[in-house]
């Protein structure tokens, strides 16, 4: 044990170059101070998901990057996707499920604490128990800790002990204090070791460990949970005192009446931004991040309010371990949400207008809102409001804001007051779509079905079709740097008013589809028409220029288009937002590009709703300082495109398992498989916990591949018939914004030759060799040779002809001998294989299950030759039918025939067998007997798979065979699918 703790201000400089450290290769804003506890970008999981329990007690990210929960039903691996669970089942030395603290040791192993099955050390496949009452006081392990030394600390019950140099040494308090039920540990300054107990706060010492003196006493000394800030102050969280900060011996105290969101705090952490988080049990989560307190409980989407558990990741994500609920992550993303929570006035937000002073305008479905320097104001049918529901924005520039609705007309406010026009006083339709001022300071409104309505000096004017206007339903319009008017319309293409004078373009003159939703120009006078459906288009130098499927979009449709400064054009779509160089688009459209380089930004990149509303104007916009805005069916959101994102740390890559030759070996060594059919099949995962459906894969296996194999999301790599040598499998991950790992991760592993080849083998047909010759030599004797090569020839005929009658018994072993087809032998050896092989792939099987309708009859009224060759015709049908390798044709019963198809889903098996039945019903399929005109039908039953451990192949047959049952009791000649 080291002396007392140095002073707080060397370990603040030793906890801000940690900070600095680790801003190195983390992210250096992961939960930014500045946003809102509800504009993180919130996710959870739950046993639903494959977590073994909702109760998670305990979070720990081991150096492999690699998530590790406990549960109590046994503890969890998280990979991002899939939870590996171990319990008693498949780990024998956990002898209590229940888990209640973790923590990586230095050397690699996971140390996993246990109400009542003692302490586990995980390494490798490895797993060692160490129980009470030795080494341990007490099986009911309620902390564990690794101090900067590599000394484990751990907790019980009934005292602490610590693990150090492979010696386990029981530590006591000094002055002959109870050292019991130790709760939480926390390693200090200069060695020092804290431990929160339930009868107070100790510090380690040379005598041992000694009640820590602080002023004023602490309200409560059950003491559950501990921090080190990082100015190096301990944070205390008590079982029922709320919250302390101890420094050079003096105490304050954080209660509810300090923002504290509860008194009972079982976990704390300080994160890399500098915000201290606090779970307590029944008010959620709390972070204090300069000096001010927030919450976030199950009002605001947390899973539980019981806190028990936090682990920051190496991405900067926060991990939190919800009593009951499961699982909970606020991680950072590129979009910042504002709904409800954050003061918008509904969630359903339609249009969104930047004002020139910086304010964001809001149009929502239950009034407007605006956002002027973080705060909210609202307005409603209350406030004068024609309606609530405002679909398109605009201020003129007299300062008026004039808002439209879906069905209140137009509303202008000015001075604080509104003005209200509707049909009654000019409007032509009171739901209005889009609003724009021309050079003239007339103002230009588009309603629903009436066209164009036109108000200057006090009066209305109508526009429409008559005056050649496109269509009457406009969605979307535009004043160009010439002072011209385009209106799109939604039927009638392009319309624009220039010298006085309309003139429309539609598909006929080059436009992609005569739906447009939005339009955009741009600084070099190009002017982009997004359509529904028919893609993108840019009109130019008086040439349109149109962007199909296919393109490198990720969309046809869009309902904005907003260019930032740096030159890229921002599409909001139903799919969410996506990005693109207008550089790149132009080059595609001169015919220098075959692919425009495009980014989608979903749910995963922080938008609570990939469906941004539209149909509108204006359906987002980018305000004075470069920020884009766009609206959703949750809230509006906001993106910086000058900001450059977070690229994060590299995925870190495992290697999780191999199979050579349908045989598990251990990646990491130099593994050897015998050589069969020289199959391998390697499942590999890239650590990027927040974005782990993002990341994609390259892999090699040499010397067999010349060059890295792009797989994208694909976590498998599968070869087969590979020849014997010497391999080494190498696999690498990116992460979503384009990071690849460091290093592959990569295992060797052999494959041996059969004995046929094998040198051995053919040393000794060269010594056989030898020795036949040297007999050959010495029987000399004309008759013996003779005798000998006559000899040779009957065995070799014997042979060829007993190889020929085997081949023959075999094919009559598994063939129907009527129809050709195999029989029920080698239906259930083809079924049984390819139930195992779908459980390994995950892919799915079907199953088609056919009868001849009212065979019966055909065979008492036309006679049994007849009815064998109706058997026979489907037969030959079914055959032709379905010739993949992964299909087989078997006879199920009298007039009953089983099809299987691997890796087929129900569609593709539901389209089969209706193309059959068809053809059936067609009569095709008499083959060269053309006696054969029996009229015949067939009835269906179609049933699909994945398969699983718990099921069989039976499973599948009984479904086909419910789903036939329903295909007759349906009226026959029909397909049915289980």
């Amino acid at each position: 044990m080291r002396g007392r703790a140095r002073r707080p201000l060397e370990f603040a400089w030793r906890a801000l170059a940690t900070v600095a450290l680790c801003g190195c290769t983390l992210s250096s804003r992961a939960l930014d101070p500045d946003k809102a506890l509800t504009q993180y970008l919130h996710s959870t999981w739950s046993h639903a998901d494959g977590l073994p329990q909702n109760a998670v007690q305990a979070i720990a990210q081991t150096r492999d990057g690699y998530l590790w929960l406990g549960t109590q039903e046994g503890l969890a691996r998280f990979d991002g996707i899939s939870f590996k669970v171990y319990d008693a089942t498949n780990t024998p030395e956990m002898a209590n499920s229940t888990v209640l603290c973790l923590t990586e040791g230095r050397d690699g192993s996971l140390w996993v604490g246990t109400e009542g099955g003692g302490l586990l050390r995980m390494r490798a496949d490895e797993c060692t128990a160490y129980r009470a009452p030795s080494p341990l006081p007490s099986d009911q392990v309620f902390c564990v800790m690794e101090d900067g030394e590599g000394t484990l600390w751990v907790g019980t019950y009934a005292g602490l002990v610590r693990f150090r140099q492979n010696v386990w040494t029981h530590c006591a308090a000094a002055g002959g204090l109870a050292l019991e039920r130790v709760r939480c540990l926390m390693a200090g300054p200069g060695g020092t070791v804290f431990a929160g107990t339930d009868h107070g706060l100790f510090r380690s010492s040379p005598d041992g460990f000694e009640r820590l003196p602080l002023s004023p006493p602490l309200p409560d000394e059950r003491v559950r949970s501990l921090a080190i800030g990082p100015e190096g102050d301990l944070w205390i969280g008590m079982e029922n005192g709320g919250l302390a900060q101890a420094r050079d011996g003096r105490t304050r105290l954080f209660t509810g009446a300090d923002g504290l969101p509860g008194e009972r705090v079982y976990t704390l952490l300080w994160d890399r931004d500098g915000n201290l988080w606090a779970g307590t049990e029944g008010g959620g989560l709390g972070r204090c991040t300069r000096g001010t307190w927030s919450r976030f409980t199950t009002r605001q989407g947390l899973s539980s309010d019981l806190v028990y558990a936090m682990c920051e990741d190496r991405e900067g994500s926060l991990w939190i371990g919800a009593f009951g609920g499961g699982l909970d992550r606020l991680r950072a993303s590129r979009w910042t949400p504002y709904t409800t929570a954050e003061g918008l006035l509904h969630d359903t937000a339609w249009c969104v207008y930047a004002a020139p002073d910086g304010a964001v305008w809001v149009g929502t479905e239950a009034g407007l809102s605006r956002l002027t320097k973080g705060v909210w104001s609202h307005w409603t049918t209350k406030e004068g409001l024609p309606h609530n529901r405002v679909r398109s924005l605009f201020q003129d520039r007299e300062g008026r804001l004039w808002a439209g609705t879906g069905g209140g007309g137009l509303g202008a406010l000015e001075d604080g007051r509104w003005t209200v026009y509707r049909t009654k006083n000019g409007l032509t339709n009171d739901r209005v779509y889009a609003i724009v001022e021309d050079r003239e300071g007339a103002i230009w409104v588009a309603t629903y079905g009436g066209g164009l309505d036109r108000f200057q000096d006090g009066r209305w004017s109508h526009v429409g079709t008559a005056d050649g206007l496109g269509a009457d339903r406009i969605r979307t319009l535009t004043v160009d740097r010439s002072g011209d008017l385009w209106a799109g319309t939604f039927g009638g293409g392009v319309s624009r008013l220039s010298g006085g004078r309309w003139t429309t373009f539609t598909t006929r003159d080059g436009l992609s589809s005569d739906m447009v939703l939005a339009m955009h120009e741009d600084p070099e006078g190009g002017l982009w028409v997004a359509t529904s459906g028919g893609g993108l288009n840019l009109f130019k130098n008086g040439r349109w220029k149109m962007f199909p499927a296919g393109c490198g979009l990720a969309d046809t449709k869009a309902f904005a288009i907003l260019e930032d400064r740096s030159g890229r054009l921002w599409f909001t779509s139903n799919k969410g937002v996506y990005e693109a160089s207008r550089k790149d688009l132009e080059d595609f459209a001169a015919g220098r590009r075959a692919q425009v380089p495009c980014t989608l930004f979903g749910e995963s990149d922080g938008l609570l709703s990939p469906e941004c509303n539209g149909g509108s104007q204006p359906a987002g916009c980018v305000t004075p300082d470069g920020r884009i805005w766009v609206p959703t069916l949750r809230g509006v959101a906001v993106i910086d495109p000058a900001r450059d994102p977070d690229a994060g740390p590299p995925p870190l890559v495992a290697i999780e398992s191999a199979m050579v030759n349908q045989r598990k070996i251990v990646p990491g060594v130099d593994s050897v498989g015998p050589r069969r059919r020289g199959e391998v099949e390697i499942h590999y995962a890239g650590l990027c916990l927040s974005a782990p459906r993002k990341v994609r894969y390259r892999y090699m296996l040499e010397p067999y591949d010349a060059d890295w194999v792009d797989v994208g999301a694909r976590r498998q790599a599968f070869y087969t018939n590979l020849p014997a040598g010497r391999y080494r499998f190498a696999v690498k991950a990116c992460n979503a914004e384009g990071v690849w790992s460091d290093a592959p991760a990569s295992f060797s592993f052999v494959l041996q030759p059969p004995f046929y080849r094998a040198t051995w083998f053919y040393g000794l047909l060269v010594a056989l060799a030898v020795v036949l010759g040297w007999a050959v030599f010495a029987l000399s004797v004309r008759r013996v040779r003779a005798r000998a090569l006559a000899l040779e020839r009957l065995v070799e005929e014997r042979t060829a002809q007993l190889a020929e009658a085997n081949a023959r018994l075999e094919d009559l072993s598994v063939q129907d001998a009527l129809t050709g087809a195999f029989n029920r032998r080698r239906l259930d050896e083809f079924l049984g294989a390819e139930w195992r092989r779908g459980f390994r792939t995950r892919n799915p099987l079907s199953v088609i299950l056919l009868d001849l309708d009212h065979f019966k009859e055909i065979n008492d009224a036309l006679g049994h030759p007849v009815g064998d060759l109706c058997l026979t015709r489907v037969a030959h049908l079914l055959k032709g039918h379905f010739r993949r390798p992964g299909d087989l044709v078997a006879r199920f019963g009298g007039d009953e025939f089983v099809v299987v198809m691997a890796d087929t889903d129900t569609g593709a098996a539901v389209r089969s067998a209706e193309a059959l039945r068809a053809a059936v019903d067609r009569g095709e399929g008499t083959m060269a007997d053309p006696s054969d005109t029996t009229s015949i039908t067939v009835s269906v039953g179609v049933a699909t798979l994945v398969p699983d451990a718990e099921g069989g192949p039976d499973v599948l047959l009984k479904l086909a065979d419910g789903a036939l049952l329903t295909a007759k009791q349906g009226g026959r000649n029909r397909v049915c699918s289980a």
